[in-house]
């Protein structure tokens, strides 16, 4: 027979299979002997809403398998099983064959474009944020893609006003396509900065609103970063200096109403160092992280001065009752400890990683921690073990199954490269032996990146030196089989790259985005779909 213009074919012994030839295939497994059972294939479309398919079976005998094979076209698809008790089964996704396309400009190419951030949301749109400038005039500027229709649209300047320059942006995108982003800016080219940020509503189209200020202090404020939770609520944490030394703050956003004020989360703990981060699991709870030094001292400056060490400190907010008080995570003056990252799985845990010294200048490993819900940090623990070599600038993400993937650098000593390694967390186990993920002794690496699909599979991204240029590199783990081959992604040899960041979407396909120097002068912003 014949179904949406193609022809059906194919047949098993217990089983009933349909098949588009040429198309990606959804496998529904069903072990139910219920009187009646619904395939449900949902297409979400750019406006949200969403087409069904419904397929009604009979009775079907005990223990008996039933495996339908519904051919759909790749790309935002996903699909369900509903039974007559309301419960579901998700459908298993045969892997898509996807690739990398070529190269896109992003930004426009009359100033310096740096410093890229990238947010996608569920139906494949995306959102990318950098600085951009001439001499010293640099101002914030965005660009969106579409996926309905498959284009980037024109770079738009999101830093409304003329009071100072504007630099450190960061973004994010909740589950409705809304997106906060926000930078430091310069006060009245003062050497004082304070943060800023914009709203992107989904329903207005290209809807920018007007650049506001989020604290309102007299001294310094820097290092922003944002997270969304699952309501639209959001979040951003910042260093802000009180006069005397750096504290944490932050300031809550709330759909519908705006920014509730912001407040400190730390402020006698010592000298905070920076480095804040900030994730959200699925109950609106959230957790912080930074760079803290446990000594009013600022020690002078200097990372190699270990009289008084740098830590990290976390703090949580719940989601019933606010911020909680700020404590160490990392053992503490046990050496310097910096870059710190955190993620959160959907059961609410949370792991932190970070780089830090054992006393030897320069002589860094990475370390974890990990945050169980009502019971608290469950210790500070190594988790790669080279003891010869620099390791730094780890990143960190969870899969669906509450798995991660932990990636950083480490050099060679003396340095004469510099590889990417890898360590999974796995959910009942713990934490697997690190290895590289790049092609050994293959030049400088820099800028490792990692972010998982919704199918448990990553894409750990970074910067690799090499003749001319350089490329940006990526690696693909498999869910099943582990990591692939690192492989270079086509950047056109048209200048040094760097900065890579990646996100991907909720059909599984990923945006690269990075900066690039093509015509020798000024950098531009290029990105590129794994799809």
């Amino acid at each position: 027979m014949r179904k949406g213009g193609a022809e059906v074919s194919g047949s098993a012994a217990g089983a009933k299979i349909f098949t588009l030839p040429g198309l990606t295939s959804y496998l529904a497994e069903l072990y139910s002997n219920d009187t009646q059972q619904i395939f449900s294939l949902h297409i979400p479309r750019g406006d949200n809403m969403s087409f069904r398919f419904l397929a009604t079976h009979s009775i079907l005998p005990p223990a008996i398998l039933l495996t339908l094979c519904l051919a759909v076209p790749a790309g935002s698809v996903y699909a369900e099983i509903s039974k007559p008790d309301s419960s579901t089964k998700p459908i298993k996704k045969q892997p898509a064959e996807r690739s990398w396309q070529p190269a896109q400009l992003i930004s426009v190419q009359n100033a310096n474009a740096e410093y890229p951030q990238v947010a996608v949301d569920a139906a494949g749109n995306a959102l990318v944020v950098w600085v951009q400038g001439v001499g010293t005039n640099y101002n914030i500027r965005a660009n969106r893609y579409d996926n309905a229709t498959g284009t980037w649209g024109t770079a738009q300047l999101i830093k409304t006003n003329d009071e100072g320059e504007a630099f450190e942006p960061q973004i994010a995108i909740d589950k409705s396509g809304n997106a906060l982003a926000v930078w430091k800016q310069n006060m009245d080219d003062s050497a004082r900065n304070s943060i800023w940020a914009n709203h992107y509503d989904a329903n207005s189209g290209w809807g920018w609103g007007t650049a506001q200020r989020i604290e309102t202090e007299v001294d310094d404020a820097r290092s922003p970063e944002i997270a969304f939770d699952d309501a639209g609520n959001a979040l951003v944490v910042w260093m802000q200096h009180d006069g005397t030394d750096y504290n944490i703050w932050a300031n809550r956003y709330v759909p519908g109403s705006g920014w509730e004020g912001s407040r400190p989360i730390e402020t006698h703990m010592g000298y905070a160092g920076g480095d804040p981060q900030i994730a959200f699991d699925r109950s609106g709870n959230a957790l912080a992280v930074w760079v803290q030094q446990d000594s009013d001292s600022q020690d002078n400056g200097n990372p190699l001065d270990n009289n008084n060490p740098w830590n990290i400190a976390a703090n949580r907010y719940d989601a019933n009752s606010g911020w909680g008080t700020a404590q160490l995570v990392s053992i503490k003056d046990a050496g310097d400890a910096g870059s710190p990252q955190i993620a959160i799985d959907k059961s609410g845990n949370a792991l932190v990683v970070w780089q830090q010294d054992d006393g030897t200048p320069l002589n860094y490993s990475i370390w974890a921690n990990r945050y169980v819900p009502g019971s608290g940090w469950e210790g500070a623990r190594f988790i790669e073990t080279n003891d010869k070599d620099r390791a730094g600038v780890p990143q960190i993400a969870f899969d669906g199954a509450d798995n991660a993937l932990a990636v950083w650098t480490m050099d060679d000593s003396p340095i004469t490269y510099r590889n990417v390694w890898a360590n999974r967390y796995d959910a009942t186990t713990g934490w697997g032996t690190a290895q590289h993920i790049k092609p050994d002794d293959a030049n400088l690496t820099d800028s490792p990146q990692i972010a998982f699909d919704g199918e448990g599979n990553a894409l750990a991204v970074w910067k690799q030196d090499g003749s001319p240029y350089g490329s940006i590199w990526v690696n693909r783990y498999d869910a099943n089989s582990g990591w692939g081959t690192a492989q270079p992604i086509k950047t056109e040899n048209k200048g040094p790259v760097s900065r890579p960041q990646v996100a991907f979407d909720g059909s599984g396909n990923a945006l690269v985005v990075w900066q690039q120097r093509d015509d020798g002068r000024r950098f531009n912003i290029r990105g590129a779909w794994y799809k």
